[in-house]
Protein backbone atom coordinates (compact mmCIF):
# COMPACT_ATOMS: atom_id res chain seq x y z
CA UNK A 1 0.00 0.00 0.00
CA UNK A 2 1.45 3.37 -0.96
CA UNK A 3 1.46 6.47 1.23
CA UNK A 4 -1.58 8.01 -0.46
CA UNK A 5 -3.62 4.83 0.04
CA UNK A 6 -2.55 4.63 3.69
CA UNK A 7 -3.66 8.22 4.28
CA UNK A 8 -7.02 7.50 2.66
CA UNK A 9 -7.59 4.43 4.81
CA UNK A 10 -6.55 6.33 7.93
CA UNK A 11 -8.98 9.13 7.09
CA UNK A 12 -11.84 6.66 6.72
CA UNK A 13 -10.97 4.93 10.00
CA UNK A 14 -10.75 8.27 11.83
CA UNK A 15 -14.13 9.33 10.44
CA UNK A 16 -15.79 6.17 11.75
CA UNK A 17 -14.02 6.45 15.11
CA UNK A 18 -15.16 10.04 15.58
CA UNK A 19 -18.79 9.26 14.82
CA UNK A 20 -20.49 9.36 18.18
CA UNK A 21 -24.02 8.41 17.20
CA UNK A 22 -25.43 5.38 18.90
CA UNK A 23 -28.17 3.49 17.06
CA UNK A 24 -30.11 3.35 20.34
CA UNK A 25 -30.39 7.14 20.29
CA UNK A 26 -31.89 6.98 16.80
CA UNK A 27 -34.87 4.80 17.83
CA UNK A 28 -38.34 6.32 17.79
CA UNK A 29 -40.44 6.60 20.94
CA UNK A 30 -42.70 3.85 19.54
CA UNK A 31 -39.72 1.51 19.12
CA UNK A 32 -38.49 2.22 22.65
CA UNK A 33 -41.94 1.48 24.09
CA UNK A 34 -42.09 -1.80 22.14
CA UNK A 35 -38.67 -2.81 23.46
CA UNK A 36 -39.67 -2.03 27.05
CA UNK A 37 -42.88 -4.06 26.62
CA UNK A 38 -40.91 -6.99 25.22
CA UNK A 39 -38.46 -6.82 28.14
CA UNK A 40 -41.37 -6.85 30.60
CA UNK A 41 -42.85 -9.91 28.89
CA UNK A 42 -39.52 -11.72 29.09
CA UNK A 43 -39.17 -10.79 32.76
CA UNK A 44 -42.66 -12.25 33.34
CA UNK A 45 -41.59 -15.54 31.74
CA UNK A 46 -43.69 -15.07 28.61
CA UNK A 47 -40.81 -15.53 26.18
CA UNK A 48 -39.94 -18.57 24.10
CA UNK A 49 -36.43 -19.96 24.65
CA UNK A 50 -34.10 -19.63 21.69
CA UNK A 51 -33.58 -23.38 21.33
CA UNK A 52 -37.36 -23.94 21.02
CA UNK A 53 -37.61 -21.33 18.30
CA UNK A 54 -34.75 -23.00 16.43
CA UNK A 55 -36.48 -26.40 16.65
CA UNK A 56 -39.66 -24.96 15.13
CA UNK A 57 -37.76 -23.14 12.40
CA UNK A 58 -35.67 -26.17 11.51
CA UNK A 59 -38.84 -27.92 10.27
CA UNK A 60 -39.20 -25.22 7.62
CA UNK A 61 -35.61 -25.13 6.48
Amino acid sequence: MNTRQKKTVLTVVKTFAEEKKDWWDELSEEQLVAIKEAEAELDAGKGIPHNEVLKKLSKWL
